[in-house]
This record gives structure tokens, C-alpha cells and sequence, in this order.
């Protein structure tokens, strides 16, 4: 049997070592690089969802304008609105109104004339014309065309300065169903806001509930408001038209249920 040298076996023993060292000696380069990566691709990869994050919160935060009065149905009770301008009148409360729903045509035409564009003005292809009646506190855009289209705005004061502002909207084509919708906002002078009304809204539901068709007139003049409920057949003997008031005292509205024709 062969004698190992014991010389042999420990200098062995150091080359193996000395190896391993180098290698431990290479290895934290390599570390180093790969960290390096690593941090580079996480700084890429945080700015990257940084980036996702903006732009995520930016389609939020834009609400695009609804375009008809269904849409601005199913968001205006949510909706208060300020006023920039220090003058409170029925310009002012109508550009309120039209800053904030400028997507329906209508609102468009009529924010062009308060701007200062004249009486006349076309949205879309389509004509408007607009009737302000300043000192009564009412203005209307409405299209120039048979079938109604349009938007009225008037208010009516209130105590301590504050203001309940009506708006009447009707949308009609010859291809959809026609739209119409009533809102109310109570100009509060301390915040200068319009805070939504929904109840008085509801309340006119109640009343209309029963019409099979209805619609109505905002006061050009007075103070009241004109509901017309239609029944029979349209270009007939059996046609008619029932008027009936929904009046306004200084402080609320009480509906008069004696229609008259």
C-alpha cells in the first residue's frame, strides 16, 4: 500500500482553498452587478406604475360633460356648482349652469352668447337663438327647428339673499324619444354655490306621474309655472290641452290640481 505524503495532501489542501477564496473574491462583483440590475429594474419598473398611477388618476379626475339630458339626469344631484362671477344674476347663474353641462348643445349655443356672441348662433349644424329677459330674471336658447330643443333658466328670490334658479330642458329628434327634464338649484350668497333641489324635482314627478303627455313653461313673466298635460290623438277632433299651475308664494311651490283648457 502506497504512502500519501502528508506534505502533498496539505498543499493540496491550499490550492483548494486558494481557489475557493478566489472565487468568493469574484463572486461579489457579480453580486454587485446583479443588484445593480435588480435596483435599475425596480426604479424602472416604479416609474412605470408611477406613470400608470397619473394617468389613472387624471382619467378620473376628468368627468367629461354629459351630451343629453339623460345623461346630465343621472349625475346633476350629485353636482353643486360655484359661481366665479361676483354679479348674481340671471346671466351669471345661467353661465354657471352652461360652464358645467357644456357637452349638451343647447347649453353650448346659449354659453357662446353669454361670451358675448350674438342672439344667433349654430352648435353642431344646428341653429340656435337666444331670448333674455334680463330684468325678469329669465333667458332661453332654443333651436330653430319644429321639433323642441332647448334650454330655459329663471329664478326667483328668496330670503337672506338667496335665489332658487329652475331649469327646463327638451331634446326631441325624429329618430329617438324626446327628453325633457326640470332641475333646481338654491343659490346659497355665503359659498356662492348652487346646491341641486331634488326634491322639489320629485315632487313634479309626483304631479306629472298620472299625464300620458306633459310639459311645461318657465315665467318669461310672473312668477308661476305653466304644466300642460296633452291627451287624445295629435291632429285630431279628441286633442286637448289642459293647463294647470304650479305656484309659487315666496317661499315653495303649491300645485293647483284645477286644470282648464
Amino acid at each position: 500500500m502506497k504512502k500519501i505524503c502528508p506534505i502533498l495532501v496539505i498543499a493540496g489542501l491550499m490550492l483548494t482553498m486558494a481557489c475557493g477564496k478566489k472565487e468568493q473574491t469574484l463572486n461579489p462583483d457579480r453580486d454587485l452587478s446583479s443588484a445593480g440590475q435588480q435596483a435599475k429594474d425596480t426604479v424602472v419598473a416604479d416609474s412605470i406604475e408611477m406613470a400608470d398611477s397619473l394617468a389613472m388618476a387624471d382619467t378620473t379626475d376628468t368627468v367629461p360633460s354629459p351630451r343629453d339630458i339623460h345623461g346630465i339626469r343621472e349625475v346633476w344631484r350629485e353636482r353643486t356648482i360655484t359661481l366665479d362671477d361676483d354679479k348674481v344674476n340671471i346671466q351669471s347663474l345661467a353661465k354657471a349652469f352652461c360652464m358645467h353641462y357644456p357637452g349638451f348643445s343647447p347649453d353650448s349655443a346659449l354659453l357662446d352668447y353669454l361670451n358675448g356672441k350674438s342672439k344667433t348662433t349654430a352648435v353642431e349644424e344646428q341653429e340656435y337663438v337666444v331670448t333674455l329677459e334680463a330684468v325678469n330674471g329669465y333667458v332661453a336658447v332654443e333651436a330653430t327647428t319644429e321639433l323642441p330643443t332647448g334650454t330655459t333658466i329663471c329664478f326667483w328670490n328668496k330670503r337672506g339673499g338667496r335665489k332658487l334658479m329652475g331649469v327646463w330642458m327638451e331634446q326631441t329628434s325624429e329618430t329617438e324619444k324626446p327628453q325633457k327634464q326640470l332641475l333646481f338649484y338654491d343659490y346659497d350668497p355665503q359659498t356662492k354655490t348652487l346646491t341641486p333641489q331634488a326634491k322639489l324635482v320629485d315632487e313634479l314627478e309626483r304631479i306629472t306621474k298620472k299625464f300620458k303627455s306633459w310639459s311645461l313653461r318657465l315665467p318669461a313673466e310672473g312668477k308661476d309655472i305653466e304644466i300642460m298635460e296633452f291627451s287624445g290623438e295629435e291632429s285630431s277632433d279628441t286633442y286637448k290641452c289642459t293647463y294647470y299651475t304650479w305656484k309659487w308664494n315666496g317661499a315653495a311651490f303649491h300645485f293647483d290640481p284645477n286644470g282648464h283648457e
